[in-house]
């Protein structure tokens, strides 16, 4: 077999790339022959106890196959053999158990090892087999010292491994690999949660961190990111923004014991999976596992037909909106550039964002409705419901009113070329049970006269198009709980007016939940979810092509195409465990990728068309 010429540090990194790049492609691409996995394998036992987080490949071989048959169903170009490509690509002459699992495994850097190796990670690799000498066997690996063989690839870099277990481990590091070896404990943390643990073991591919030791040294980062954004002289608006987010990236490592991202794949689509091992009693535990299960009616109200996305939330907002604004004051406190004047106003009307927390039961629901003639760019209906507990509608209705009026007054929409107005509507009602029901509208129009060539055509595409999308959300239950709530959203093609919204809300109606698609769809949502969308990617493309179509002269498309079972997202928690789920059917990316191919020659038409009209 013919080497490449890679040094010990590419050696490593191709093995990361390998398998971030598996992992990046299927999450691409759709199902492959059924997922067969090996005995549970025994990679998680060679993990040091205190590992900062690893990245484990199940089922070499299994992998193996999935991606060739992928290959020859995407009529991509490949190999005959991606588990003997790998293994030449990273470097290895043959030796692995090929149903064995392979893992990457991050450590704590030992002293001086950042010197040495600045922005390199402190890294093991496990390879399933215990075979060196025919691993190695074209780098003259030396007789073992102490159990550790060094070898030297054709570009001078020492390499060192030794057998682990059934595992061969290998770093680009003698001091890396020893403190591997030095570890007292072995196997998951014991707060690793049942659900996780299992993921783990089944996913094709799994990413764990353990936050407990990433987040001492992940706080050095996200201050040093924090000092440098107060200090690039960007808009007040954007620091807040960004030091908010920095602020949930340090709750999320302080209050969960551990993150999880897998991927797994079986012959209906593929399955993207996130679990969080949260701290008991947390904010972050309160806010993420206050959903509760969705109930029998979940798109009650909202229209049927080929709508462009629906999302059904059962849950109260109060804790999330807590957990925001503990964001946004430790956030402040934290900062050394707070006591800039401008900066403490851009955070006084942050905080004025969550001046009214959504309390009690209540639903909120908006309407985006592309524009038709000469009516503004874009149009935002938002409708709240709520209990008839006076405290509770005032706190509910102000708090959209304050969360609209913000979007108004945002000085990003001036800098954007955009003019934003704020309505209330005259439309509300009492539904029997005394819950009521109000709205309000936001109109976004441009301001600029002069566009570039595209964005004219983009503008004509709008301009000329009908009412086209229906976002709503609303109680899943006309008589709501006192500490529950249901949020829907619905985008929808066949713009429904909001009257009737109200007389299906009465009378109970659901008449989405029945859908071929959505029943189909449903089968691989994660099980008691509190919270679910539905997204048929495909359709998207399909409206996009007609406007494109048009625009360059074309005739309708004909009769639209049957659209496939849409992608889902779900979450859901158990216990202290919180979990989420992106599923893409199988049928759902061939569709996407057969209208795909459709839309750039029309985009590139278009581009030719603008320039020669300029």
């Amino acid at each position: 077999m013919k080497r490449s010429t890679i040094n010990g540090l590419h050696w490593m990194r191709k093995s990361v790339r390998w398998m971030t790049a598996a992992a990046a492609a299927l999450s691409l691409v759709a199902g492959a022959a059924g997922s067969v996995h090996a005995a549970a394998p025994d990679v998680l036992s060679q993990v040091p106890g205190d590992a900062m987080g690893f990245v484990v490949l199940n089922n070499l071989q299994g992998f193996s196959k999935k991606i060739q048959h992928i290959e020859s169903r995407l009529q991509i170009p490949s190999s005959a053999n991606p588990l003997s490509t790998m293994e030449m690509q990273v470097g290895i002459d043959g030796g692995l158990d090929p149903h064995g699992s392979m893992a990457m495994v991050f450590l704590r850097a030992p002293a001086g090892f950042a010197q040495r190796h600045p922005g390199q990670p402190a890294a093991v690799i496990l390879l399933p087999g215990t075979d060196t000498k025919t691993m190695f066997a074209q780098d003259n690996p030396s007789v073992p010292a102490n159990g550790v063989i060094t070898f030297t690839d054709p570009s001078g870099t020492t390499n060192y491994a030794t057998v682990h277990g059934s595992y061969t481990a290998v770093a680009q590091s003698k001091a890396v690999l020893s403190e591997y070896l030095a570890a007292t404990t072995w196997g998951m943390p014991i707060e690793t949660s049942p659900h996780t643990l299992a993921a783990l073991h089944t996913d094709d591919i799994a990413a764990y961190l353990n936050s407990a030791v990433a987040h001492p040294l992940a706080e050095k980062q996200l201050e040093s990111i924090r000092t440098k954004m107060d200090q690039s002289g960007q808009q007040a608006q954007q620091i807040v923004a960004g030091d908010m987010a920095i602020s949930l990236a340090e709750d999320l490592l302080a209050q969960t014991h551990a993150m999880m991202l897998g991927l797994n794949m079986d012959d209906s689509g593929i399955a993207l999976n996130g679990h969080l091992d949260i701290v008991a009693g947390s904010p972050l535990a309160q806010a993420l596992t206050s959903g509760k299960p969705l109930g029998p009616k979940p798109f009650m109200g909202l229209p049927a037909g080929d709508n462009l996305g629906l999302f059904s939330y059962n849950g109260s907002t109060a804790p999330i909106v807590g957990l925001l604004r503990t964001a946004l004051t430790e956030g402040a406190a934290k900062n050394p550039q707070s006591n800039q004047p401008d900066y403490q106003l851009a955070l006084k009307n942050a905080r004025g964002r969550f001046k009214h927390v959504y309390a009690g039961a209540m639903a909120t629901a908006s309407v985006l409705l592309a524009p038709r003639g000469d009516e503004p760019i874009l149009r935002l209906l938002a409708v709240t419901q709520s209990q008839s507990a006076q405290a509770i509608e005032h706190q509910t209705l102000e708090g959209l009113k304050t969360s609209l009026g913000q979007i108004v007054a945002n000085p990003g929409i001036a800098d954007a070329g955009l003019k934003a107005t704020y309505a209330e509507n005259p439309d509300a009602f009492e539904l029997a049970d005394g819950t009521h029901v109000a709205s309000a509208t936001v109109n976004l129009e441009p301001t600029r006269k002069a566009l570039s060539p595209v964005m004219q055509h983009v503008r004509q595409m709008m301009l000329k198009g009908e009412r086209m999308m229906w976002l709503g959300n609303h109680g899943a239950e006309i008589n709501m709980a006192p500490v529950g709530q249901s949020l829907i959203s619905g985008l929808n093609v066949s713009h429904k007016k909001f009257s009737q919204t109200a007389a299906d809300l009465k009378a109970g109606t659901d008449t989405i939940s029945s859908e071929k698609d959505v029943i189909t769809a449903g089968k691989h949502l994660l099980p008691n979810p509190s919270a679910v969308a539905y997204l048929p990617i495909d359709r998207w493309i399909i409206v996009a092509l007609d406007k494109l179509r048009a625009m360059n002269g074309f005739p309708p498309g004909g009769p639209q195409p049957v659209t496939a079972t849409p992608a889902s997202i779900s979450a859901a928690a158990s216990g202290n465990s919180a979990n989420v789920r992106f599923f893409l059917p199988e049928d759902q990316l061939e569709s996407i990728v057969t209208q795909g191919k459709q839309v750039f020659p029309l985009i590139m038409m278009m581009e030719m068309n603008a320039q020669q009209g300029g």
